[in-house]
Order: structure tokens, then sequence, then C-alpha cells
């Protein structure tokens, strides 16, 4: 019988952050627990300000925690750059809520008033209202505007967010460049 010894397994580096993250307590110095305690504060303030008094405020936050958490911003900047992720999609959402609450609205209000519709599917339905009612359908166009807008506002902040990591990365990391043909003969 052949004697062997068993290795345990390499510990990757999720594995040592997690046990180093079981080991955290919080932060300790008066300095680290003061600017703990403003988190709240800078969340509920965004909050404040950009959700509507129908809103949930709790949504906007852990929209604002997703994307902090994904993103990981590390300066200032960073953190302004997924504010404004944060606040373009919120709003990205509240343009699709209000389309989605008039044409809503408009087929139960056009159901009551015109029986045949019944008969159609709801896309169908929900077109030729759109079609048939002007003000609905430039109020629908505006928000589809805006909607796409506030998409476009996200890609900048996201797109910006990551040509300024790509370049601090670059600085932090250069590399060495490739010589030329020219700069080989000499």
């Amino acid at each position: 019988m052949e004697n062997t010894i068993e290795t345990p397994a390499p510990r990757t580096r999720a594995d040592i952050a997690r046990e180093n993250g079981a080991k955290s307590r919080g932060p300790v110095t008066p300095a680290g627990k003061a600017a703990s305690s403003r988190n709240s504060t800078k969340h509920g303030l965004l909050a404040r300000t950009i959700v509507l008094p129908t809103e949930s405020k709790k949504r906007f936050a852990r929209l604002l925690n997703l994307l902090r958490k994904e993103l990981a911003p590390q300066t200032e900047i960073e953190r302004h750059l997924v504010d404004r992720m944060a606040v373009a999609r919120w709003h990205q959402m509240r343009c699709w809520g209000y389309e989605r609450s008039v044409v809503a609205h408009e087929l139960s209000r056009q159901a009551a008033a015109t029986p045949d519709l019944e008969l159609e599917t709801d896309s169908t339905r929900a077109a030729l209202i759109i079609r048939q009612s002007d003000g609905h359908s430039r109020f629908v166009d505006r928000v589809s505007y805006l909607a796409g807008r506030y998409q476009r506002d996200f890609d900048r902040a996201l797109n910006t967010f990551r040509n300024g990591r790509n370049a601090n990365s670059a600085q932090t990391n250069p590399q060495t460049p490739l010589k030329t043909n020219e700069q080989e003969r000499s």
C-alpha cells in the first residue's frame, strides 16, 4: 500500500478576502467611525434630492448601493460618476413607469368606451390607442425621448468611469514600449 500525503487545496484570493472580512469589526479609529457614520447621510441626501415623495427612497438606495458595490469607486470623482449613473437609471425607470401608466390608463378608459377593442391583443389595443389619441401620443413620445436621454447619460458616466480607471491603471502599470525595427538596428 502506497503512502500518500494529501495536500490542502490552494487558497484563492476570494478565500483569503473572505477570511479577512470575517475578522473585520468595522472602523476602529475616531476618523474611521466619523467617515462611516456619514455614509447614510450621503445616500440619504441624494435620495431626498432625486426621489419623489411617491417613490421609494429604499429602492433608490438599493440601486445606488448595487452600483457602488459593483463598480467600487475609489476616488471622489468615481463616486460622483456612480451617483450620476444611479440618478440616470432612476430617471429612466421613472419614464418607463410613466409610459406604462399612461398606456394602461388609456387602455382601461378605451375598453369601456369601445367594446370591439376587447377582441384585440393588448399590444394592438395599446398601439391603436396611442395612434388615436394625439395628446397621449405626444406625451409618450416625450417620455420615450427622455428615457433615451437618461440611457445616454448613464452610458456617458459609465464610459467616463471606465476611461478614468483605464488611465489610472496605465499610469500605475506602465507598459514597456515595443521597439521599432529602426530602434533595434541602432
